[in-house]
Order: C-alpha cells, then sequence, then structure tokens
C-alpha cells in the first residue's frame, strides 16, 4: 500500500512541477526551436525532466517517513547522489546554454565515475546456466563505458513526444518487479519516484507535446537506468551481475543506440552526430504517423521487458532460449526497418541499375495489420494456456483418466516445461505464416490451416513425448487425441471470436483498405458496384486511374491519373490495394500496369481470366470474386527448410569433393599462375550485389564485355588447356558456387545468377526482371533445366518466363524434382558447344 501511496504523491508532484517549469520556462525562452534534423515546427520549452530529480528525491523521504528505508540511505549511496546531481547540472546547463559535446561527455563521465566509486560496477558476468565469465582487471573500464552507454542511448531516443519517456517509464515497471522480488527497497523506492515522475510529465509531453524533458531529463533517466541494469541484477549482493536480463530489459534503446554508431561509423560521422535515422524516423518513413510510432515502440519495449522477467524469473535452459529468440527479433528489425546499408529493395532496383546505392525504405508498414498480429498473438497465448490447463485437469484431476490428484495452478504457469511448450505452439504458428493470413481469407479456409498447424503440432509432440518402452497405449492415443480436440476448439474459437469483433467494428485487419481501381470501363464500373453493393467488402475506393484521362470524375470519383502516374498516386494516397479491371484483350496494358504497381508494395487483385496472362498459374481465388496477384507460395518453415537444405547439402559436397577442389586449385595455379577463383559481381536476392566464385578458365580476368566465357556465353578455346576445357565441358568450374550457398548469397535452386551488368542491359526490354532478385539465384534452376543450362540464352523472353514461373510456383517438391533432372542431364547430357554471345542477338 505504501508504495501505491508513494506513486500518487509523486505523480501529482510532478504534475504540479512540469507545469511550473513549463511557465518558467516559456517566460525566459529556454526550449528548443525548429531545425531540419527536428520534428516539431515551432518553440518547444525545455527543462521538463527536472521533475524527475523531484520526484525521486520525494519517494525516498516518504519511504523513510513511513520506515521503508534507513536514515542512513543518504550516505550509504552518497556517490549515486553526488553523480545524479553531476548529471542533472549537466543536463540544465546545456539546455539552457549549450554544452559542447566533450563538455556533455565530461559531465557524463564524472557521473559514471562516482557510480563506480561507490561500488556499482560488474565484476563478472552470471549466466542463466550458472556460469561465470569474471572480467578482472577489465571490470571498471567495462562498466564505466556500460554507463555511459546508457545515458546516451536514452538521449539518442528523446527524438518523438513521450518516446523516450513512455520507453523508460515500461522498463522502470520491469525494475520494480524484479526489485520487489529480491526486496531491495532503495531500488524499488527509486523506481516509484522516477515513475511517478514520468507519469506527470506524459501528461504534457504526448503528442502534440507542450513541453520537452530536455537533456536534463534524458540523461538523468540513463544514469538511473545504468544503475538499475547493474545494482538490480547482482547476484547474492556481489559484483556478479545477470547481464542477460539487462541486455533484454533495455532491448529497444540498446539497439536503436547501437544501430546509429555504426552506421555513423562506416558513413565516416562522429557516432554523436545528430540525424534522422533512428529506429522511429525509420517506421515513420515506413507509414506510421507519429502517435502510431511511439505506441509500436511502447509495445515492443513491453515486449522485451517481458521476455526479460522471464529469463530472470526462469534461467536455466529457457532463459538461455529467451535471449537467443530476442536476440533474433532484434536482428530481425534491423533487417525490416532497412539498416543493412548496402541492401537494395525492389522499389531501388532501378536505381541499382544506374548505381544508385542509397538505402531506401522498405514496404510501407500498417499498424492496423500490426494490431490485428499482436491480438492474434495474445489470443493464441490465452488459448494454448487455456487448453493445456483443461488437459491436465481432465488428466490429473478429473478422475477420467486416472485417479484425481490435486495441483496447484502455479505448477502450470510457473513450469518451464509450460512455457517452453506455449513458446513452441507460438513458433509453429508463426513458421506456417497464421499470424500473416489476409483479411479476404475465407474463415473456413482460416480454420482448415489452423486446424492442420494443430494437427501436426500434437502429432509432433506425441512422438517427443512417447514412451518407446511402451509404445501407443490407449492411454497415450487417448491423451493425444483429447488435447488435440481441445486444442482445435480452443484456438480456432479465440481467432474466430476476434475476426467477428474486429468484422464488426471494422478495426484492425477489418479497417478500410484504401484501394485504386484501374480502369475506365464498364468493366470497372461493374467492380465498383460490387463493392458498393457488398458491405463485407472493405476495400475504401480513392478513385480510378484510366489509360488516358478524359474526365475529372467517374462515378462521381475522381480520375487520380494515367496508368504511367500509378507509383506516384499509390505513394501519394498511401493506397493499401490495387484492383485492376481490363477486359482480357488488353493483355499488355495488363502486364504494364503490374509492372508499374508491383515494386511499390501494394496487394494486387484483377478478374478471373486475367491472372492466367502472366502467370499461366492457377487462380487464387480470395473471400470474394477477385484474384490476389503475386501471391506467397510457401510459408515461413518451408523457407527455412529450404535453407537449411542449402547449407547441409553445400557443406556435404564441398567436404566430399575437397580433394578434387585441391587438385584443381593446384593444376590451375601451375597453368595460370594466378590466383585459383575468379569473382563474379552478381545481383542478388533484393538487389544486394555478391562476390560468386567459379574457378578460373583463362588467363584474363572475368569482363562483361571482353571476357564473358564465365557466364557461358562464349565457347572456351582449347589453347586453355585441357584441364580447363574439361571443368568448361561438365560445368565444374561452377563447383565454387557451393561456397556462395552457404554463404546465403545463392541457393541449390533458384534463378541463374546473372551480373549487374546483364540487369542494366536487359531491365528496360523485359518486364518483371526484379522478378527474378525477389529469392536467391540458383547453381540450377527450371530455365536451366528447360532451356539446358546455357542454351537458355538463345530464347532470353522465354528464358524469363520460366523464372516468373517458378517464383510464382515454387515449392520444395519443384526444387527437388529440378535437382534430380540437373543432376540427370550434367551425367547424361555434358555441354559440347556454345553459339557466340546469343544473348547479344536478342
Amino acid at each position: 500500500m505504501i508504495p501505491f501511496f508513494t506513486l500518487i504523491i509523486t505523480t501529482l508532484l510532478s504534475l504540479a512541477v512540469v507545469f511550473g517549469i513549463k511557465k518558467f520556462a516559456i517566460h525566459y525562452r529556454i526550449g528548443s526551436l525548429p531545425s531540419p534534423r527536428k520534428l516539431h515546427t515551432e518553440f518547444k520549452p525545455l527543462l521538463g525532466g527536472i521533475s524527475f530529480f523531484l520526484t525521486i528525491i520525494c519517494a525516498v523521504i516518504l519511504a523513510q517517513l513511513f520506515n521503508q528505508l534507513p536514515s542512513n540511505i543518504w550516505s550509504d549511496y552518497q556517490f549515486f547522489w553526488l553523480g545524479l546531481v553531476i548529471i542533472l547540472l549537466t543536463g540544465i546547463f546545456d539546455d539552457i546554454k549549450g554544452l559542447s559535446s566533450w563538455t556533455k561527455f565530461l559531465g557524463q563521465g564524472i557521473a559514471a565515475g562516482l557510480l563506480i566509486l561507490g561500488g556499482c560496477r560488474i565484476q563478472s558476468f552470471g549466466g542463466p546456466l550458472d556460469e561465470v565469465l569474471n572480467l578482472g582487471m577489465f571490470s571498471i573500464p567495462f562498466s564505466f563505458m556500460w554507463i555511459i552507454f546508457i545515458i546516451n542511448s536514452i538521449n539518442l531516443l528523446d527524438g518523438l513526444d513521450g518516446l523516450a519517456g513512455g520507453v523508460c517509464l515500461i522498463i522502470t515497471l520491469g525494475i520494480l518487479f524484479i526489485s520487489n522480488q529480491l526486496n531491495q527497497y532503495f531500488l524499488l523506492f527509486i523506481g516509484i519516484g522516477l515513475a511517478g515522475g514520468i507519469i506527470g510529465f506524459l501528461k504534457y509531453n504526448r503528442h502534440p507535446a507542450t513541453i520537452f524533458m530536455g537533456e536534463v531529463g534524458s540523461l538523468q533517466l540513463g544514469y538511473i537506468l545504468a544503475f538499475f541494469s547493474i545494482e538490480a541484477m547482482k547476484i547474492a549482493s556481489t559484483h556478479q551481475v545477470f547481464f542477460l536480463v539487462s541486455l533484454v530489459l533495455l532491448g529497444v534503446p540498446l539497439t536503436d543506440t547501437l544501430i546509429s554508431f555504426l552506421r555513423r561509423l562506416e558513413q565516416g560521422k562522429s557516432p554523436f552526430a545528430a540525424d534522422k535515422e533512428h529506429i522511429h524516423h525509420r517506421l515513420m518513413k515506413l507509414g506510421l504517423s507519429h502517435s502510431q510510432t511511439v505506441w509500436f515502440m511502447y509495445l515492443l519495449t513491453a515486449f522485451y521487458v517481458v521476455f526479460a522477467l522471464i529469463i530472470f524469473i526462469f534461467k536455466g535452459i529457457l532463459g538461455l532460449v529467451l535471449f537467443a529468440v530476442a536476440f533474433f527479433l532484434a536482428f530481425f528489425w534491423i533487417y525490416r526497418l532497412g539498416y543493412i546499408e548496402t541492401r537494395i529493395t525492389l522499389q531501388n532496383f532501378a536505381h541499382q541499375l544506374h548505381h544508385v546505392t542509397s538505402p531506401k525504405p522498405r514496404a510501407p508498414l500498417h499498424f492496423n495489420r500490426l494490431w490485428q498480429r499482436i491480438v492474434l498473438f495474445l489470443v493464441d497465448i490465452g488459448s494454448v494456456s487455456m487448453s493445456l490447463f483443461i488437459f491436465y485437469w481432465l488428466k490429473f484431476e478429473s478422475g477420467i483418466f486416472s485417479e484425481a490428484i490435486f495441483r496447484p495452478l502455479s505448477e502450470y504457469f510457473f513450469s518451464p516445461v509450460f512455457i517452453l511448450i506455449l513458446f513452441g505452439w507460438l513458433t509453429l504458428f508463426y513458421l506456417n505464416n497464421l499470424y500473416h493470413l489476409e483479411w479476404d481469407v475465407s474463415r473456413f479456409e482460416k480454420t482448415w490451416r489452423t486446424s492442420k498447424v494443430i494437427t501436426f503440432g500434437v502429432l509432433a509432440l506425441g512422438i517427443i513425448t512417447l514412451d518407446f518402452q511402451q509404445l501407443a497405449t490407449r492411454s497415450q492415443f487417448f491423451s493425444l487425441l483429447s488435447y488435440w480436440i481441445i486444442m482445435i476448439i480452443s484456438v480456432n474459437a479465440g481467432r474466430l471470436i476476434i475476426i467477428e469483433i474486429e468484422k464488426r467494428l471494422r478495426i484492425f485487419d477489418y479497417s478500410p483498405r484504401r484501394t485504386l481501381i484501374v480502369g475506365w470501363n464498364d468493366l470497372a464500373k461493374k467492380v465498383y458496384q460490387d463493392i458498393t453493393y457488398n458491405p463485407h467488402l472493405i476495400f475504401e475506393i480513392k478513385g480510378f486511374v484510366s489509360k488516358k484521362v478524359k474526365d475529372e470524375k467517374f462515378l462521381d470519383l475522381p480520375v487520380l491519373g494515367d496508368y504511367s502516374a500509378l507509383p506516384e498516386i499509390i505513394h501519394h494516397h498511401k493506397i493499401e490495394e490495387v484492383i485492376i479491371a481490363l477486359p482480357e484483350s488488353a493483355s499488355q496494358d495488363f502486364i504494364n500496369i503490374l509492372s508499374l504497381c508491383e515494386p511499390q508494395g501494394v496487394k494486387i487483385k484483377t478478374l478471373p481470366g486475367s491472372h492466367e496472362m502472366l502467370t499461366n498459374r492457377q487462380a487464387n481465388l480470395v473471400g470474394h470474386a477477385f484474384i490476389q496477384i503475386f501471391s506467397e507460395n510457401m510459408v515461413l518453415w518451408q523457407w527455412v527448410i529450404k535453407r537449411i537444405t542449402d547449407m547441409v547439402i553445400s557443406v556435404i559436397f564441398m567436404v566430399l569433393l575437397l580433394p578434387f577442389f585441391l587438385m584443381s586449385a593446384i593444376l590451375i595455379y601451375l597453368k595460370f599462375k594466378k590466383s585459383v577463383f575468379i569473382r563474379l559481381n552478381i545481383l542478388g536476392k533484393n538487389g544486394i550485389p555478391f562476390k560468386m566464385f567459379v574457378f578460373r578458365l583463362t588467363v584474363e580476368n572475368y569482363h562483361y564485355q571482353d571476357n564473358p566465357v564465365y557466364l557461358g556465353l562464349t565457347p572456351l578455346s582449347p589453347n586453355t588447356g585441357k584441364f580447363a576445357v574439361f571443368l568448361f565441358q561438365y560445368r565444374l568450374y561452377k563447383l565454387p558456387q557451393l561456397i556462395n550457398v552457404f554463404l546465403g548469397d545463392m541457393s541449390l535452386v533458384g534463378p541463374r545468377p546473372e551480373p549487374i551488368e546483364w540487369y542494366q542491359e536487359f531491365s528496360s526490354r523485359l518486364l518483371f526482371l526484379h522478378r527474378r532478385i525477389t529469392i536467391r539465384p540458383g547453381l540450377t534452376g527450371l530455365a536451366q533445366v528447360k532451356y539446358h543450362y546455357e542454351l537458355a540464352q538463345k530464347a532470353l523472353e522465354e528464358w524469363i518466363k520460366y523464372d516468373i514461373y517458378y517464383t510464382e510456383n515454387l515449392s520444395l517438391r519443384m526444387d527437388l524434382r529440378i535437382l534430380l533432372r540437373s543432376v540427370l542431364m550434367l551425367i547424361v547430357k555434358p555441354y559440347q558447344e556454345l553459339p557466340l554471345n546469343p544473348a547479344a542477338k536478342n
């Protein structure tokens, strides 16, 4: 009760203090002016963070008055208080007068040194498996750098209204839980004071903010969280720190700062130089609003805090697994937000062809879809948990299967086995794309897909838990059957209820979709009328696009432009879906429109009859009369299997062929007296260039125009030697590509790898060429098998059609068939002769 009372008092104090500081800062013009790197457009007062210092002092005084803290708490933690005062003064002077980066760093360094002098340091790391890593002489330097890093991470995070304060509040709540569990009352009341200060401050700082916390606020938050990250994680009052929990707890600010530092250093800038490439900036560039970005960061922080608390509670193998998951998710968001600076997305494919390599945003993020996945994730947690509880109740407590034995709830919901089973189910759902089912997939189809995944999961669980000394007893069979039935009912019921609520309220995934109709004819009119007369279709028609703009309006909606303006229209109106309403006779217009729309990251739909013009693929009818084009054909687990297969087979063959590799290397070097490998500049997945390895066949190095023999475009001269001819004839010079397969640049099966110059030469002539780089290039592929490898160059357009067909019909079964046929062709029909540069003839 006393902690709650303290939180209320400190919150009220913060509200009053921030109100007064705002008046003071406005009167004396202490604030932040607009600038190109800032998002606000008018003067904003600073110094709001002073309230944090006052609420912390208030919380400690109240704790002493209620006998929760001893009277000597001030002297026992004197170095902490001195450091806090130094940070406070540094921030105040920086906000009022402005300090140089080195002066500000000096203030941070003094504060960090005082913390370490007071015993706040990391002597060793304690792991979840009770392993210990002693830092020895590096203890003090590492502790110093860690404190400085945390201070600056919060400082750099303070870029949007309410962002730094809200993120730190969520992290502080996690610290409060840990402090309470460890009975560390000083940390508990410091955290309560800080939480109260942040809550009161956020009343004025939420978007649109009327005051900023300033440097005085962000520096204090970083200082206190750095103190928490060490003191709250100490094991048995020693200097051994459970560091993994701190890393996950502070995952969001740490990831943002680490990326920023590495990005700036790679660009030759100071790591402290300001820019607009932080996580929150990237989220806004991907289509989220100011408020949506802040809430997304809150949710991401809460997710990491929950992970950290579970690691803290359970430790052991489970803690290690959860840390690995958190680490993987950090890399996933780094990739999703476009922080691989050399990666070129489909939207920038044309720029890559003109040597423009500046990073651009990924496909837009849609906040409603994010909420949809979060809600489904939480519902699945509840459904799986309830299913497991009901199953255990039936098995152990109901008396149906055995004598009733009472077990407390804590054995279910706080058991590492339970957490692992829950985590296993959620992972299985994710790997099968059950969190990416679109709104237009029927409820029957969604239920069917979910039920198939559950059936597989229950069978897998049965095999894992099978007693091999007493196989397949009746009890085991009925246990699995009952668990399967409970899971089918519980999970599907939870998901269907959510879908029904979303449909009725038109929220999340069932909120109106900004849609564009391409066409100015009777077919477009019929499409519009069908959407209007069917309220379950959630298309929000923004307008039409015609071949030539004839009128400003069509069916009382604007004609937004012609076909050539489609990319600009899609981005300007934030279009989510495009419906192409063209007759079958307009096949060329249809293909041109697709080539303009598909790279923009929108869903493209059409009517039956038009889809086969492009891919010859069976129509993928969704929950209405429209067909989605370029839909995913493989789920995530299949992509994982494909990648694992690539790695395993490439390693096996590299080991088996090692003697041949060594012999080839020796013979090639003796023949040419040059490097054994030639490295070709190939355009890979998502337009990322990579170096492809092949054996040297000639004295001359590779050149696209002068020496394209390594691309198979010219025959090899017999003068190069019998061994080189042998390698070329049987295509064994390509075996080093196994290295690229292992590294992830290539796959065993995929489109033929081509250099950047090849794309530059043919991109203006061949539509949908960018579809080839949506997947990794392969050692072999459908076009190579169909056209006997290099002979594919004879009919370039047909070859590209086979590549597109492969990307649209990709499956593990197709990969297996292509691999088997490729091996057979290699043995039975070795290549004999090549025409001179047939690609040039096209």
